[in-house]
């Protein structure tokens, strides 16, 4: 009699063993993985897209003039395809590695969407698109003048 009881215990061990694993499994799989917050750099940038598609960081204002600035953000507002814009200074000590990650947290801080792009100082492109399946930054292009090719 002790062998059946055994191997009932054991074989109810070993459900409850595989029930709490696939149990623990879903979990992991089911849970949404945070970026993490964004810094203060990054922070400005929403703030800044959710009052104009186009920001500017303050270290590249005086790349373009104001009516350059009206001119891109003009654009940008009345395109087809809801479309943000970021133009700054590539950085190593902004709260990001790459610009692909700060992007992703303006990506999700920016409600609605679109098409993203940063635009460096270099005027290298990092874009994506969020409920959209293609970007829109030609990088052939940025080789203009800032003004051009942030239209481009």
């Amino acid at each position: 009699m002790k062998r059946p009881g055994a191997m009932a215990s054991w074989l109810l061990a070993l459900v409850a063993g595989l029930v709490v694993a696939f149990a623990a499994g879903a979990l992991v799989h089911a849970a949404d993985p945070r970026l993490p917050p964004p810094g203060d750099r990054v922070r400005a940038a929403i703030a800044g897209l959710e009052q104009d598609h186009f920001y500017v960081a303050p270290e590249m204002r005086n790349r373009l003039t104001d009516a350059q600035r009206r001119t891109i953000s003009a654009a940008l507002e009345h395109g087809k395809v809801p479309t943000y814009l970021i133009f700054w200074k590539q950085t190593s000590n902004a709260g990001y590695y790459l610009d692909s990650e700060a992007l992703d947290q303006v990506i999700a801080g920016v409600d609605g969407d679109g098409r993203y792009a940063v635009i460096d100082q270099l005027l290298n492109a990092t874009s994506e698109s969020r409920g959209m399946a293609d970007t829109f930054v030609d990088t052939d292009v940025l080789v203009a003048r800032p003004d051009q090719a942030l239209l481009a």
